[in-house]
């Protein structure tokens, strides 16, 4: 497949029909892992507001192992609210994929979440980062997916 330019693909992040969102990804990570901090710019100047884009690029940086998105990462999960639920449960996986145990506080934090998805993505990034102290945690959740996921 012919070879996009690193501007389209970073533009295509902000579309707001997913598949080319899902398109821009597969380019960023086929053509230009390296380009993480032009990533990191665009996020930074144009995705604060745009839901969208933000759950596109959070996941993205997890995939891409971006470390220097770890404090990002951390803000969104713990910081943002509930219409960037999506970015949070992306966030919470990229924490699992950088691989940094000090993550691991702060996935304990996410389990406290009311929403499932997310107290999911937690224990997953916990299990990945080694720590099954999640499965204690959650031990009496009301929720059936969480009782059989640490079962």
């Amino acid at each position: 497949s012919e070879k996009p330019t690193l501007e389209r693909v970073i533009e295509d992040l902000y579309n707001t029909n997913f598949g080319y969102c899902y398109l821009a990804s597969k380019a960023m990570l086929e053509f230009y892992p390296q380009e993480g901090d032009v990533l990191k710019q665009s996020f930074d100047e144009n995705a604060q507001e745009d839901y969208g884009a933000h759950y596109h690029i959070i996941k993205l940086f997890g995939w891409l192992k971006y470390e220097p998105a770890y404090e990002l990462f951390l803000d969104t999960l713990l910081n943002l609210g509930d219409k960037f639920v999506k970015s949070r449960i992306a966030a919470a996986i990229s924490l699992g994929y950088l691989g940094d145990k000090q993550a691991i506080p702060h996935l304990k934090v996410g389990l406290e979440s009311e929403v499932w998805k997310l107290k999911y993505a937690c224990l997953l990034s916990l299990e990945y980062l080694g720590d099954s102290s999640g499965k204690t945690l959650c031990y009496n959740d009301s929720d059936w997916l969480i009782q059989k996921k640490i079962s």
